[in-house]
Formats: structure tokens, C-alpha cells, sequence
């Protein structure tokens, strides 16, 4: 069942000019509340007075734009450096000063924002939440991160994984991961093509992995 979400961090909605693997990842800017669904697709993202349901599927012109330039160190064809962790100082109870406040139906959580380059001809990526289970993870198309009144309000639905689809150079989609406490959050990434799965551990809020 689809649980809303309302983000409440201080500064929301910051348009991005350009993206680079290597740049501040907190850079993308936090948005709005959440709540999940088990089946959404690019075409059940509307601008209609209910919730916006954001797209299971993002293409190549979904993606920030801008030059992209994966490290040597990326595997799988996918990174996020934001993956290594939140920062030392972010911890429960979730502040303006220690984090990123998310309220889940009253339930307080705590926002990373954790952008995802998808390496050149890659072909596709499934990436979903293996665990916790409360864990969540926003990825929205370019055109709604900085423009869309609804994911400014939180208004929005979460699909339970997505599919990113590569371009024929890098390609970076605005992506945030919520938790409701401290927690090693595992994130799966499927390569279909390879029938290939690989795991990749993101420690938040003072979690270990």
C-alpha cells in the first residue's frame, strides 16, 4: 500500500546546470514527499491534481545533460560517489544541521541526495532497495526536479525500482535515498541483458556496512 511522504529540508527544488561524477553530489537539491507503488511507467507521470507518479523508466533524455565523466573506479556500468555514505555528521534525530528531515506520514526520515551515472552504451540497469525495508529511493526525471509544483510539495509516487536506460555518452539522473533511521542501505543493480546482478552498500545516517 502507498504510503505519502512530505519532505521538509530547508532548501528545495535547485535547478542544475551541468553534472560531473567528480563534482559535490549535494549539489542536486532534495525533494518532496513520497510514497511508493508497486507499478508506474514514464507514461503515469502526469501533471494532474492527484499525486505525480514518477516514471519506473528513465531514458537518455530524462537524464541532467551536461558533460559526465565516470571515475576509473566505476563497475557495472552505474555509479553514484555519493554512494560511499552520508557524512559523519548526519545522525537521528534529522535537523537542517544533521541532515536531510523527510516526514513519512508523520514518521520522521532522513534524505542523502545520491545522483546516478549511467556509464555510455551501457543498455539498461534495474537498480532497486534490497533492504532495509523501510528504505527508499527517489529518482526523478530532469524535467520534474526543479520545475514540478507537485514533487515540490511532496505530492508524488515512488515506483518500487527503476529502470535506466543509457545514452550513447555518460549519463547522470537526479536520485535521493531516504531511511528511517541509521541503516547500511543495499541497493541491487541488474543488468538484464546479462542476466548479472551486483549489490552496493551505501552507509546512512551513521549505519555501518
Amino acid at each position: 500500500m502507498a504510503v505519502p511522504f512530505r519532505l521538509c529540508a530547508a532548501a528545495m527544488m535547485l535547478a542544475l546546470a551541468s553534472c560531473s561524477s567528480t563534482a559535490d553530489p549535494q549539489g542536486v537539491a532534495e525533494d518532496g514527499a513520497t510514497k511508493r507503488s508497486p507499478d508506474t511507467s514514464a507514461s503515469a507521470a502526469t501533471a494532474s491534481d492527484g499525486p505525480l507518479k514518477l516514471p519506473s523508466t528513465l531514458s537518455c533524455e530524462q537524464s541532467m545533460g551536461g558533460t559526465v565523466t565516470m571515475s576509473e573506479e566505476a563497475s557495472f556500468g552505474i555509479e553514484s560517489v555519493s554512494w560511499s555514505g552520508s557524512p559523519d555528521t548526519y545522525h537521528f534525530t534529522v535537523t537542517d544541521l544533521t541532515g536531510y528531515p523527510v516526514l513519512v506520514g508523520g514518521v520522521e526520515y532522513g534524505g542523502w541526495k545520491a545522483p546516478i551515472t549511467l556509464a555510455a552504451d551501457a543498455g539498461t540497469r534495474i537498480i532497486e532497495v534490497l533492504s532495509p525495508s523501510d528504505a527508499a529511493l527517489l529518482i526523478s526525471p530532469m524535467k520534474y526536479w526543479g520545475t514540478s509544483e507537485q514533487l515540490k510539495r511532496g505530492e508524488i509516487v515512488l515506483p518500487e525500482r527503476y529502470e535506466l536506460r543509457s545514452c550513447s555518452t555518460a549519463a547522470t539522473y537526479p536520485s535521493m535515498v531516504l531511511v528511517r533511521e541509521a541503516s547500511c542501505v543495499v541497493l541491487r543493480v541488474t543488468d538484464p541483458a546479462r542476466q548479472a546482478s551486483k549489490d552496493f552498500n551505501v552507509p546512512m545516517y551513521g549505519g555501518k556496512c
